[in-house]
């Protein structure tokens, strides 16, 4: 028979769950997969999400210039050409008057065949805004930005939000257990190493244990990841408090917050 440990406040077998506290939110992302699905997920996918917005607005603007923009005759000024050990960019530079009578210029990056095909003293057509003659196009050709770059981009994506949907999947169930869950008490099976998932090099560890839910059915469940501290604390108790839900009850976790942890 398993004893429940002396310093634990009064526990019910089954009952409901604790209200939700910060504490098992905190758990719930840092110390579970489904919080790594969502960490990896944002970093992965999100970044090159916002890159990738940044690029389509300018393609977007570019666009709208070229569509609406106020038309000019611009002059070819110079040209440049920059090499590193893995490209060669081509750049031509440009100026040309706006309807107030000032002198703007600006230049835009191309391929080896215009660049040595423009010739200084040229000839462009330009948009400008109209509010804003700094900002212009040349017409007739397409954007900086290639389109390989969006796919690229939306490969990571793809992978980012595939983790993120499973691991937000995830975490709403996790926290609706935590929040809403049952209460029981579980014979401590011993601590068990994950070697799928690592912190800071190191595998994690959970606790294996068995409950027996409202319906009299036992299951054998694995905690969420534990900090060494409170392994060392469940190290010495025979009995465990479990939260469950009823619909669910094969994904059990310790109740920490019945622990103090």
């Amino acid at each position: 028979m398993t004893r429940k440990p002396e310093n634990m406040r009064p526990y019910e077998f089954s009952g409901t769950g604790n209200r939700l506290t910060f504490g098992e939110v905190r758990r719930a992302f840092f110390r579970t997969k489904e919080g790594f699905f969502v960490i990896f997920g944002l970093f992965f996918g999100g970044i090159p999400l916002i890159i990738g917005g940044v690029f389509l607005s300018i393609v977007l603007h570019e666009a709208k210039l070229l569509r609406e923009g106020m038309p000019a005759q611009a002059t070819i000024v110079g040209k440049h050409v920059s090499s590193s050990d893995k490209s060669t960019t081509y750049r031509i530079y440009y100026e040309f008057t706006a309807a107030d009578g000032k002198k703007y210029g600006d230049d835009y990056s191309t391929d080896r065949k215009e660049y040595y095909t423009a010739e200084e003293g040229g000839h462009l057509e330009v948009r400008y805004a109209k509010d804003a003659p700094f900002d212009s196009a040349v017409a007739g050709r397409g954007s900086d930005f290639s389109w390989w770059v969006f796919l690229f981009l939306s490969v990571f994506v793809a992978i980012g939000g595939t983790f993120l949907f499973f691991g937000i999947r995830g975490l709403h169930r996790r926290l609706r257990l935590y929040g809403k869950g049952l209460t029981a008490w579980g014979k401590n099976l011993g601590i068990q190493t994950d070697y799928s998932m690592k912190v800071n090099g190191r595998p994690c560890r959970v606790l294996e244990f068995e409950y027996t839910d409202w319906t009299g059915q036992k299951h054998v469940c694995r905690s969420a990841y534990l900090s060494d501290k409170t392994i060392k604390h469940l190290e010495s108790m025979q009995s465990v408090p479990v939260v469950y839900l009823p619909d669910r009850p094969e994904a059990a976790d310790l109740d920490l917050e019945a622990l103090g942890r």
